[in-house]
């Protein structure tokens, strides 16, 4: 295939700045000769209403180009044969010739033909008699004329029946018609090779759509989109060819919204430029002009991956390729921007739908507004969406003039100021477009007040806009005062539209509101605001049914549960994590499985919700139905066209298998999670310098992590280490602290799990540095919940070390380490951790106490291990109860030899006896184990009651 746009002409020395019309200057002045084809009128192939309007219009543009242009209109096989031959002849004496052709065309064994409209087929034989070879005409004109230039505007449908062939001259066995669509020509005649002149210049092949695509042929007695555009622009003064070549293909590139694609083959050796008369320059029509050519430039440059995500995000919304790509070329953003191009090409996309059917229906009278309003739209249509906000700035401009006279003059006060309204909507549209919201929210804000006083309706949908253009401005700046802004003004228009006199649009105010609270208390950290939006949330629920209005109703709910989201995970809500994936579980329900996108972000939605409830609970029943919603969204989310919602689907997929696997130690699950995220880190196009890509790493290494326990193969856990280690490469302290502390935590992780597996346990040091480290950043203040989990992950390392070693100073640490996090899980918060932290705390100072002979402490050992009993039961937790029972019975011993007292050992043996079994069953020990402990126990007692007897 082609490429997917004009090539630019190779560059050189200037060849001509003549061909130009009578009375325009030149330097030298150069002969032209053009053969213009149209061919409608076919006998045996279907009819094509526009070739002879663009033969005709073509043969007008070349003449006052200045090149002697001769025409055929509906030519049969002789016909054009003498007219090719005469015009090779008359060619001798020029310097360019041009041949353009409209009408059918066909590739046969990789040959490209013309059809004359007497084409014949009665018989293959007859079929390739009637051809005109496209390749002996070029191979005749580089032997005559310096620079040839054929245009191609055929393969406009697929014309032949089905099944048939023809038999080319000279061929043994017919060909196949395959379909639509010429074939590249394998290189433009050398100029270099026998025959050809050693003063040729080169050789220029246009084609109307690129190879084996079928080039559209326009509305009936109008133009073909590639005659259209070079109509449009082969005039332009000021550009060498290839340039032009480039404005006419993104011009059919955008008029058929990317259905056709313009192709180019050259091999010329200099520059080549028509000296056509100077367009006008300065005028209004001259801006849309040059904005729309600067426009087709810009598109030219887009690189392919950048335009697959215009396209994209064009087909979803159903807005104008012009617009979007105008868009881009105001934003100025590095196309290799990758996701968050790609959220503002889609966001941009939603904003101009909205737009679009928004524009105030308001009949104008001022001359001034209505020329300056059709200039902008005409702009706009163009895709010179900057030139477009130029004529809504004079127009502004003049709105103001209009304000004055309007204070001045009552009697006209309506219509003018809802005229005046109108006019400052249409610079808020078009300033959106350009990414200035604060301009656009000034601007709807003049609208509001003009039409305050003079129609209700209007005056709370442009207050509305006003509120929405500040939500957009603190959500894309990620700043909190336009966003307390925008919920003010919310507030205010729903004090115009009480709910039982103007419900949809108190529905919809509600609905915003909520998206702007949900904004800032996810950056302020105010959970007042949270809860604010939750009930904005609620509210719109009470005016959208899912019977009546499903879509908006899935749209409200899903923004409810998102919000319940935020606030379970603040809370650490159980019921409000609960709430939240009934939530978009529901939502999902409700949406139309037809419109594929919103289904699929809904399944993610939903997948997302039940990971974090499970996280929390433990409850692993709605994971599976995660898992598979995940696998669907993914059917629909294309890595090349929406890589951020790829991106975020696969890894949600990895986090879920995680989740899994973990759940029942299951290797293959957490395998098939492990291949889930390096399938992200090693899509195509990833860049490899963001902070997506490193905490993509992150959890590639958690994942392995857990892999290396199930499997006990520590080469997992070094492999987790590494990817944790490259993480860092993107994810620094200075940019994202906490997320570097995330890291760091889970390097201490896979080094603690690391010596684990591996029977190193001097690594559990490594594991302790790495907490620390994490402990700098993930401080009490910022992450209270986060800080007492790593302090927990400290202590468990130091507790390890001082065991072994043993080490008073560790297990002290360690002590210190299980204190602060229980002041932040306490029984209320969270009563398993709080459970675990007392029996490791009392496990550390049993083992101080067993060290330095201290029978009080021995004691508290003991009572700490007996609190977290409240809690853990054989039932509901029997492997945390065994563990803590087996505890207890050891720190009863230690309690027992230090005061001298076989009692305590006697408990002991009473706790071992009542949790041995479970303690196996749970796979925490062998019976081994247990029955070593047995005889350890009582051989204490043996000692203890010997020492008694006088």
């Amino acid at each position: 295939m082609g490429p997917m746009f004009a090539k630019r002409l190779i560059a050189g020395l200037l060849l001509a700045t003549a061909l130009s019309a009578p009375g325009a200057l030149a330097q030298d002045k150069l002969r032209g000769v053009a053969l213009v084809i149209g061919q409608s009128d076919y006998a045996m192939l279907g009819d094509l209403p526009n070739p002879r309007q663009d033969a005709r219009a073509l043969d007008d543009l070349l003449d006052d180009l200045g090149f002697d242009v001769s025409r055929v209109l509906d030519g049969d096989a002789d016909e054009l044969r003498e007219e090719i031959a005469d015009f090779i002849t008359d060619a001798a004496d020029a310097d360019v010739a041009l041949v353009y052709y409209s009408g059918h065309g066909v590739e046969l064994a990789g040959r490209n033909f013309l059809l004359p409209v007497d084409t014949d087929l009665t018989s293959p034989q007859s079929a390739g008699a009637s051809l005109i070879a496209v390749d002996e005409m070029l191979d005749q004109l580089a032997r005559t004329v310096p620079v040839t230039i054929v245009l191609l505007d055929a393969c406009r449908t697929d014309a032949f029946p089905a099944g048939q062939v023809i038999a080319l001259p000279g061929g043994a066995v017919p060909v196949a018609v395959e379909g639509p669509g010429l074939e590249a020509m394998r290189g433009p005649t050398p100029i270099a090779r026998p025959g050809v002149p050693a003063g040729g210049l080169g050789m220029v092949i246009g084609f109307a759509a690129s190879p084996g695509q079928a080039a559209l042929d326009g509305a009936p007695g109008g133009n073909s989109p590639y005659a259209a555009a070079l109509l449009k622009h082969l005039r332009a003064g000021g550009y060498e060819f290839g340039d032009l070549m480039t404005l006419v293909g993104e011009e059919v590139y955008l008029e058929t919204d990317a259905r056709q694609l313009p192709w180019v083959n050259a091999s010329l050796r200099r520059f080549l430029t028509f000296g056509a008369a100077p367009e006008a320059d300065g005028t209004d029509d001259a801006l849309i002009r040059d904005g729309r050519r600067s426009l087709l430039l810009t598109v030219a440059a887009t690189p392919p991956t950048t335009r697959a995500l215009v396209e994209a995000a064009a087909a979803e919304q159903a807005v104008p390729l012009e617009a979007l790509y105008g868009m881009l070329k105001v934003l100025g953003i590095d196309a290799a921007a990758g996701d968050s191009l790609e959220t503002q090409l889609r966001q941009g996309a939603e904003q101009l739908k909205a737009i679009l059917a928004q524009r105030p229906v308001v009949a104008r009278t001022d001359e001034e507004l209505i020329r300056l309003a059709d200039l902008a739209l005409r702009a706009e249509e163009e895709g010179a969406i900057d030139v477009a906000l130029r004529f809504r700035e004079q127009a502004a401009a003049r709105a103001d003039e209009l304000a004055q006279d309007v204070d001045r003059d009552e009697a006209l006060v309506r219509q003018n100021r809802l005229e005046i309204a109108a006019t400052y909507v249409d610079y808020a549209n078009t300033a959106s477009l350009n990414f200035d919201f604060a301009g656009a929210a000034a601007r709807y804000r003049d609208a509001f007040a003009q039409v305050e006083k003079w129609d209700a309706g209007l005056a709370i949908d442009y207050l509305q806009w006003h509120a929405d253009a500040l939500y957009y401005e603190g959500y894309y700046a990620g700043t909190l005062e336009p966003l307390r802004a925008a919920v003010a003004a919310y507030e205010e228009a729903l004090t115009l539209a009480p709910r039982d006199e103007r419900l949809e649009q108190w529905g919809a105010l509600q609905n915003n509101m909520g998206l702007a609270y949900t904004a800032l208390g996810d950056w302020g950290g105010d959970v007042a605001d949270l809860a604010r939006a939750e009930a904005a949330f609620q509210n719109v629920l009470t005016v959208w049914s899912r019977t009546d209005e499903p879509a908006e109703w899935a749209v409200a709910q899903g923004n409810l549960a998102g919000v319940q989201s935020k606030l379970g995970q603040r809370y650490l809500d159980i019921g409000r994590l609960t709430q939240s994936a009934d939530g978009y579980e529901a939502a999902l329900a409700a949406t139309d499985p037809a419109d594929a996108v919103t289904y699929a972000r809904a399944e993610t939605n939903f997948g997302t919700s039940v990971m974090l409830l499970a996280t929390e609970t433990g409850d692993f029943g709605r994971i599976d139905a995660a898992v598979a919603a995940f696998r669907h969204a993914l059917t629909v989310f294309d890595v090349a066209t929406q890589p951020a919602e790829w991106t975020i689907t696969q890894n949600s997929l990895g986090s879920a298998l995680k989740l899994l696997g973990e759940a029942d130690d299951d290797p293959r699950l957490l395998t098939e999670a492990v291949e889930a995220f390096k399938a992200v880190l090693d899509a195509p196009g990833t860049d490899r310098s963001t902070f997506d890509w490193g905490a993509t790493q992150n959890n590639l290494g958690n994942t392995l992590v857990s892999l290396g326990r199930a499997t006990g193969e520590p080469g997992y856990i070094e492999d987790a280490i590494a990817a944790h280690e490259i993480s860092l490469r993107t994810i620094s302290r200075e940019a994202a602290p906490l997320a570097w502390a995330n890291v760091q935590n889970s390097i201490g992780s896979a080094f603690h799990a690391l010596a684990n597996v591996g029977g190193d346990q001097m690594l559990k040091r490594d594991a302790a540095a790495a907490y620390r480290l994490a402990l700098t950043e993930r401080t009490r203040e910022r992450a209270p919940l986060l800080w007492a989990d790593t302090q927990q992950n400290l202590g468990n390392s130091l507790r390890d070390i001082g065991m072994m070693l043993p080490d008073t100073q560790a297990l002290g640490e360690a002590a210190e380490a299980y204190l602060a996090a229980l002041d932040i899980y306490t029984p209320e918060v969270d009563a398993y951790e709080w459970a675990l932290l007392t029996r490791n705390l009392g496990w550390v100072v049993s083992g101080i106490a067993r060290i330095e002979v201290d029978a009080e402490l021995a004691a508290a050992g003991v009572e700490d291990i007996r609190a977290s009993l409240t809690y853990w039961s054989r039932d509901d937790t029997p492997g945390d109860w065994a563990v803590a029972k087996i505890n207890l019975a050891i720190a009863l011993s230690v309690l027992g030899i230090l005061e001298g007292d076989a009692g305590p050992v006697r408990d002991a043996l009473v706790e071992l006896d009542e949790a041995g079994a479970t303690y196996i069953a749970t796979g925490n020990a062998d019976a081994d184990y247990v029955a070593g402990l047995r005889g350890q126990l009582e051989s204490f007692i043996a000692t203890i009651e010997a020492e008694e007897m006088p």
